[in-house]
């Protein structure tokens, strides 16, 4: 039924906005009206978004008469073959607007969109739990609460198809991002995204390389044969006609205009994207998110600024050392994540400031992390020129130095007293091997790493990374059948994220040494064979467990070591113990310990450092022709290491058994309620 020149009504009473297709365009778009849900019912509720979405398809027509002609005619060697490319590399292939393309190509053409995906989350429907059926909306589509119910939540990588590319391209028209919808990839014929699951814009799209080659053709056909040798004209008139020479500055550049937001965008995208078809990312998962962490503060604090802004000099080096300046004033930790729930999307400047002035923080952002957060940015500064985003780098006098230190490495952290050292080994776990609760009965709260962890960070010198992580297998004998930790990166889950504690002697070293030299055969203190730490390691084993301390959970940022550092930094020190949380006496103060005691016994020089997995000295001779010892070659220097701590009871097996069925437990409750 019509209902005026602008409107149609559906027999389901709602309201579509009609737009007439001009006809100087007809050919092209291969239409004469357009119509367009309103989704009301109402009229004057109707009239309003009609009206909306005739200003934005007439917005469209006249980008539409603006294509470049040139590109038309002559195409360009990116549009053939097979394969997909970044829509935005298409566009810019034809002269024409991202969006633009992207209406043609899923609108008016039924293409298909795509992306890259990183561990989208969302649900199979075909792979519902047995016995259970998706109940089915009136349209057919699946009730998404129904989904999330009877479907594990999974996630997908790789090259996905949306499966309403019409509604992708019309959602990005209004201005709006996309937060979910329904994709196929290689495995899954339909996969439901988990609503909130991404944050997909025009420069995350890609299209086929066909599909716009086609798309190119059909606009050719619809040129007039004098447009068609005007453009072939002019470009044969360019050819001949000397390139003028001229100096850019940084405002002048063609790109000039470019936001920052987009250009680290691109950047991360970049990185997280295979290069070929076998290849892998450049950056690993766990990297692309700390990339990502370490540049999303730059808009924030600093504001979302112009690529010409930052190439002029000196003013784009002085934004570059007002972002660290601000960078030094965010609080850490705990309170870091408490400003963001509190503010929201209110992330600017002035709101963080505000909140730090009325939110005083016992730790701020070190030094250290600003320096690696302004490297970061720099990095992606001089990718930026290698695509002529910018001419500059402003923060490559800032990155080029690693700032003073103002204490030495040694200072950074401080050494457990003894009486600290007395109040951690006299917990109730060292007391009875164990933690029970008022009736008698083993404490549902209770971890074998509370236990364990400690002892080894003092007796092996470990981080609490490279600790929590360990592998049953990791515990090894050697030919006279002692026993010794190997530490190594030799599985997936094995991340090397604990913090530096040395200088690396080059800048960007600090990964490759922690990565190589990290790997190191450390002999297991007689005092932990005496506790039961092989008993233990058994009785997991027969258990049909694989690492030592499966109660953990991993974590892709952060390993297994996250949720042992919140415990034994903030709750059993800091809530617990009642040390000051400065940042002063951590984990990482157990490993000083370790490193002093064997300075102590006599230790010293390239062993010292191989058992803290540190570069093996300083000379050349010391790192290219002395070998490490394997195995428990080095028994009889750890066995010297003593640190008059309270009496320890042996570990109860039965309990740190119980307690991992519990852990067990509460995680599979867990993951049925979430």
């Amino acid at each position: 039924m019509g209902y005026g020149l602008c409107l149609l009504r559906r027999t389901s009473g709602i309201y579509v906005a009609r737009v007439c297709v001009p006809a100087r365009l007809q050919r092209r778009l291969g239409r004469r009206e357009i119509h367009s849900s309103t989704g009301c019912r109402e009229r004057s509720s109707a009239m309003k978004v009609a009206a909306v979405v005739q200003a934005t398809w007439r917005s469209f027509f006249r980008e539409l008469d603006r294509l470049d002609i040139a590109a038309i005619v002559h195409g360009s060697p990116r549009l053939l073959g097979e394969g997909l490319l970044p829509l935005k590399d298409a566009a810019e292939a034809l002269g024409t607007d991202p969006l633009l393309l992207a209406t043609e190509l899923a609108i008016n053409h039924g293409n298909a969109l795509y992306a890259y995906a990183l561990h989208w989350e969302g649900w199979d429907p075909s792979q519902v739990l047995p016995g259970h059926q998706i109940n089915r909306e009136d349209t057919g589509g699946y009730v998404l609460d129904s989904v999330a119910d009877l479907c594990e939540l999974t996630s997908v990588s790789g090259y996905v198809q949306f499966l309403e590319p019409d509604f992708v391209a019309e959602t990005l028209r209004q201005g709006k991002r996309i937060g979910s919808g329904r994709i196929s990839t290689e495995v899954h014929a339909l996969f439901l995204i988990r609503p909130g699951g991404i944050d997909i814009g025009t420069d995350d799209l890609w299209v086929a390389k066909s599909h716009v080659e086609t798309f190119r053709l059909a606009t050719l056909s619809t040129l007039s044969k004098e447009l068609i040798e005007k453009a072939r004209a002019t470009a044969k008139d360019a050819a001949q006609r000397p390139e003028p020479v001229r100096r850019e500055n940084g405002s002048e550049h063609r790109h000039a205009a470019k936001p920052v937001s987009s250009i680290i965008r691109e950047f991360v995208r970049m990185k997280s994207r295979p290069k070929g078809a076998e290849s892998k990312p450049a950056w690993s998962a766990t990297v692309i998110r700390q990339g990502e962490n370490r540049l999303k503060w730059f808009v924030p604090l600093v504001g979302d600024r112009l690529s010409g802004e930052l190439c002029l000099m000196p003013e784009g080096e002085d934004i570059v050392d007002e972002y660290a300046q601000r960078l030094r004033q965010l609080p850490t930790g705990p309170d870091l994540s408490k400003m963001c729930r509190d503010l929201g999307h209110e992330l600017t400047w002035p709101k963080i400031e505000q909140w730090i002035s009325s939110n005083p923080c016992a730790v701020c952002m070190s030094i250290d992390t600003v320096h690696t957060y302004v490297s970061k940015l720099g990095e992606c500064f001089r990718w930026a020129m290698s695509k002529t985003y910018m001419t500059a780098n402003p923060a490559a006098t800032f990155a080029s130095g690693r700032p003073e230190k103002t204490e030495k490495d040694e200072d950074e952290r401080d050494l457990f007293s003894q009486e600290d050292l007395a109040l951690i080994f006299s917990s109730e776990w060292y007391a009875k091997g164990r933690v029970v609760n008022t009736r008698g009965v083993l404490s549902r709260h209770f971890r074998s790493f509370y236990y364990w962890l400690p002892l080894l960070g003092i007796y092996a010198g470990g981080r609490l990374n490279e600790l929590s992580q360990l592998y049953l297998d990791d515990l090894k004998l050697d030919e006279k059948g002692n026993v010794y930790i190997h530490f190594s990166l030799d599985r997936a889950d094995k991340l090397d994220l604990d913090p530096a504690d040395e200088e690396p002697d080059v800048e960007g070293a600090e990964k490759r040494l922690k990565t190589v030299n990290a790997q190191r055969d450390v002999p297991i203190h007689p005092h932990l064979v005496e506790l039961g730490l092989l008993g233990y390691a058994a009785a997991l084993r027969a258990a049909g467990h694989e690492r030592l301390f499966p109660e953990l959970r991993f974590d892709a940022d952060k390993g297994y070591g996250k949720d042992a550092g919140k415990w034994f930094n903030d709750r059993f020190l800091g809530d617990q113990l009642g040390i000051p949380r400065n940042g002063k006496k951590v984990f990482h103060s157990l490993r000083h310990a370790f490193a002093n005691a064997l300075e102590e016994t006599g230790t010293t020089g390239r062993r010292k450092y191989e058992l803290l997995g540190h570069k093996r000295g300083k000379q050349h001779a010391d790192v290219r022709y002395s070998k490490d010892v394997k195995g428990a070659g080095l028994l009889s220097r750890v066995s010297l290491l003593n640190f008059s701590l309270p009496a320890i009871a042996p570990f109860d097996v039965r309990a740190g058994l119980r307690a991992v069925e519990i852990a067990a437990s509460i995680k599979e409750r867990n993951a049925r309620s979430a």
